[in-house]
């Protein structure tokens, strides 16, 4: 500066939810964002306890409240296609843990069916994250 203080350099910026770096890493920045939507899920399942609400009803409110905190301006990186993939993977996560739906890998003591998940996609109605990404890019550009 002109009074002779020197600029500091920085690692690492956060700016309008996502963290700036020198060597950007894209799934570094899509880790944070997850972190950050697994809390948000654990302080909204303590509202829905006694709420009664379906889980129709629970997804769609994930899919507004933690998705769009998830995806906010990821369209603006450049994805390779294994990002998608851990992108899609990570939502199915969450929404398993939303819906209380175990693993595909785990068969229930109840012997039911392992639920795939495509079939939890048809189930719920879910799109894809990398699709809405996908289209939000063909937005921007």
């Amino acid at each position: 500066f002109q009074d002779g203080q020197k600029v500091g350099i920085e690692s690492s910026q956060e700016l309008l939810g996502s963290v700036i770096t020198r060597s950007l890493k894209i799934r570094e920045e899509i880790k944070r964002r997850a972190k950050l939507g697994r809390n948000r899920i654990k302080e909204i399942n303590i509202l829905w306890r006694g709420a009664g609400l379906s889980k129709n009803r629970k997804v769609q409110l994930f899919e507004i409240y933690i998705g769009t905190k998830v995806c906010y301006s990821l369209e603006t990186l450049n994805f390779m296609p294994k990002d998608y993939e851990y992108l899609d993977a990570l939502q199915m996560q969450m929404i398993r843990i939303v819906t209380k739906t175990p693993p595909p890998f785990v068969v229930d003591v109840e012997d039911r069916i392992e639920i795939t998940q495509d079939a939890l996609r048809d189930r719920y109605e879910i799109k894809r994250w990398s699709h809405k990404l996908k289209d939000a890019r063909r937005r921007l550009f």
